[in-house]
């Protein structure tokens, strides 16, 4: 059953760009498909991160790919094999989500998402067809900008090129999440406001001295906050280096059919 429905997931789901855009490609590379588990059955009896439900990992290939915009997964339809559309819940609400973590090549040449649904759908088809679309970010020009130093927490405030730099925490319309919290307060943070969908990665300094990252939030559409482990001693002055994309490029790239 299953290898009958993965040879139709990719003989139905691959895309492409417009010809005025640079050419890249998506079409789908795993299937995972769960059925639902008895409580007490061993770990490994589920699939990781879901109990029912399918994903669709998809492959894009091209060049200078660096991402993809955040949320932008659109499903037109997901078909069955007896034209069931199942895109949508009951109530009209989406029946797929972007999965966490896409990711992309160090060459650009490729980048991989997953499409999550939570439909029950194992041991129930033979086909499925889905058609949509994501919005890809492609770049290849990269450069570099930097602040003047600041005391790390101090809340000092400097604009740089497209961005805003806080040395400190910049509070936001949303709660900010217990994790969090206790991230913020453990770490020194740094808060990026602007063109966040540019940033390639960023780099502190106090001195020659590297400050270790302890990650980031990720958002694009509201301020990122980067944290940094705190050393011993009083905060020091330091320099944040923003590396950033300068012909960053978004362009929604379709699938399926």
């Amino acid at each position: 059953m299953h290898r009958i429905l993965v040879a139709a997931l990719l003989t139905s789901c691959t895309g492409l760009m417009s010809a005025a855009e640079p050419a890249l490609t998506i079409r789908p590379v795993q299937f995972i498909s769960q059925a639902e588990v008895p409580e007490g059955a061993p770990r490994d009896a589920r699939a990781i991160g879901f109990n029912t439900g399918f994903t669709i990992g998809y492959l894009v290939e091209g060049e200078s790919i660096i991402g993809f915009n955040h949320e932008s997964l659109k499903i037109e339809h997901i078909l069955m094999a007896d034209g069931k559309d199942i895109a949508s819940k009951r109530n009209g609400k989406p029946n797929f989500k972007l999965g966490s973590f896409p990711a992309v090549s160090d060459d650009g040449k490729f980048g991989f998402f997953t499409m999550e649904s939570e439909e029950h759908v194992f041991g129930k088809l033979d086909s499925i067809k889905v058609k949509g679309s994501i919005v890809v970010r492609t770049a290849a020009k990269l450069s570099s900008i930097a602040t003047a130093p600041h005391v790390l927490g101090s809340g000092d405030q400097e604009k740089v090129g497209d961005f805003t730099v806080d040395f400190g925490v910049v509070k936001q319309k949303e709660k900010t999440p217990r994790f969090l919290e206790e991230d913020f307060k453990k770490n020194n943070v740094i808060t990026v406001t602007g063109s966040l969908a540019k940033i390639s990665e960023v780099h502190l300094k106090a001195g020659d001295v590297e400050i270790k990252p302890d990650g980031y939030t990720t958002n694009d559409d509201r301020p990122r906050s980067y944290l940094f482990e705190k050393g011993e001693g009083a905060a020091p002055s330091a320099v944040l280096t923003i590396k950033y994309w300068e012909d960053l490029k978004a362009v929604e790239v379709t699938f399926g059919k």
